[in-house]
């Protein structure tokens, strides 16, 4: 299991926390973006804690790639695939605003 020996908690496990332990995350965080890959195992989850995280954080940016699996959009740049999926330009617009 990734976390090791922790306890399972809101902290390494928070797509299992009520959304209400979401709230005040406006005043800690200036922007929140989500990525699932709609083929990904994990994107039930995924899809979880972004509905969560918007409910005390409006901003809160979520992308669903289509066909895509876990990481593919990095997975493209390490392997070489030309071209961007629609994750690419939604990750470089969110990245640029904020650098």
């Amino acid at each position: 299991m990734a976390i090791g020996d922790a306890q399972p908690d809101n902290y390494n496990q928070p797509y299992l926390a009520s959304a209400d332990w979401f709230s005040g995350i406006d005043k800690v965080v200036k922007g929140i973006f989500v990525w699932g890959g709609a083929h990904e195992v994990l994107v039930d989850s995924i899809d979880d804690i972004a509905r969560k995280l918007k409910s005390s954080f409006p901003e809160t940016i979520y992308v669903r790639t289509p066909g895509a699996a876990h990481v593919g959009w990095l997975s493209h740049k390490l392997i070489g695939i030309k071209g961007k999926e629609e994750s690419h330009d939604a990750i470089e617009s969110f990245m640029a605003d904020r650098l």
